[in-house]
């Protein structure tokens, strides 16, 4: 395991999945050290396989792993030194919604505010006291056109601070499909489950239900299709669905270089075992999952852009640096600076440099 200032660290990652052996992903080439693996290679490698099992295939590769707490300093720091400020909620104008932002002044927005971003949107459209002028080339309507909905996941954490382990005394982590009759969604189809370990603590799932919350909080959609567990979360009990406890109790139980008891952590005083629900939001768009585009809003003849990123569902950070590039990109070329691709993997001064050339543009040092 490697581990950089940023919070970022490189860590061995699994895929694998119960019955018929599996293809490989459309990521294959986007990753390194991808590796398939039939039954035999997952045995010889100590990687979670359920016990009663028939047959698992899968494929592994070399991720990318995040310590948020760490990586969110690192980039308020970045973001300062590089000239930037923030300016917290109690200082915009007293507008309501995106016009109370936009009265501010400043020439281009970008907007990340997750679910809230298509109801701030629309509402300010509807409001009358902007023009959408979606008719300039590259642009488009600034109007949320995907419904919204959420996916609602639970989880475990642990108090584990050890690294989990394969064969090779490498540190990994895992999602793990077993047969649909383990671990079923509404629809029939097999849920999986995880183990992703990070030094503050090893965080098992999942679960993927679809639906939305009410003004109360109140879940309304998909609901567990299995027998739930109780287990203690921030000040309430939280119901979490059997099988992210059950079966990653299978796969610890025989996983890696130092099996890891479940029940046990259960059971122990003070409690190690905590439970938590959290809220992806994504786009009801098949095809465009994340907004990703700009728009120009026009009020008394002065025009604003608003550059659109938001949608990532599970995969924030995942997706968060190619994204953050296509922002860089469509704010270049709206301001008419030149298009010179950001350096992917380069040294850091190169992309550094081309930010910070955009960032004196927008704050009119320039």
């Amino acid at each position: 395991m490697s581990t950089t200032s940023c919070g970022i660290r490189t860590q061995r990652h699994y895929e694998i999945f119960e019955g018929d052996e599996v293809v490989s992903p459309a990521y294959e080439g986007a990753v390194s050290d991808f590796e398939m693996l039939n039954e035999d290679d997952l045995r010889a490698s100590s990687a979670p396989i359920r016990p009663s099992a028939a047959s698992v295939s899968g494929w592994r590769f070399l991720a990318l792993f995040c310590e948020a707490p760490e990586y969110l300093r690192f980039l308020y720091d970045f973001f300062q030194a590089m000239g930037g400020t923030v300016t917290p909620s109690s200082a915009i104008p007293e507008s309501p919604g995106l016009a109370g932002y936009l009265a501010c002044g400043h020439p281009l927005y970008v907007i990340c505010a997750g679910q809230s971003s298509g109801g701030l949107l629309n509402d300010l459209i509807t409001s009358g006291d902007y023009a959408d002028a979606p008719t300039n080339e590259g642009f488009e309507p600034a109007a949320e056109p995907a419904s919204l909905k959420l996916i609602r996941g639970h989880y475990l954490k642990l108090d584990i601070r050890d690294a989990l382990r394969d064969g090779d005394g490498c540190a990994f982590s895992y999602n793990y499909t077993p047969m649909p009759e383990v671990y079923p969604r509404g629809d029939g189809s097999a849920a999986d489950v995880y183990c992703y370990p990070r030094r503050a603590g090893w965080l098992l799932g999942g679960s993927r239900q679809t639906g939305m919350v009410d003004e109360t909080g109140a879940w309304s959609g998909e609901l567990s299709s299995c027998s739930e567990i109780d287990f203690p979360g921030q000040g309430s009990t939280v119901h979490v669905p059997g099988p992210i406890f059950n079966l990653n109790r299978e796969l610890l139980a025989t996983t890696g270089t130092t099996p890891i008891e479940l029940d046990q952590l259960r059971e122990s005083v003070p409690v190690r075992i905590t439970a938590g629900v959290g809220l992806r939001f994504v786009r009801d768009d098949s095809q465009n999952n994340v907004r990703l585009g700009i728009s120009s809003l026009v009020r008394g003849g002065s025009e604003q852009l608003i550059v659109h990123d938001y949608g990532h569902g599970g995969a924030g950070y995942t997706l968060s640096w190619g994204c953050a590039l296509d922002v860089l990109t469509l704010v270049r070329q709206h301001l008419g600076e030149p298009l010179e691709p950001v350096p992917r993997d380069g040294p850091h001064q190169a992309a550094q440099a081309a930010i910070a050339s955009t960032t004196v543009r927008l704050s009119g040092r320039a």
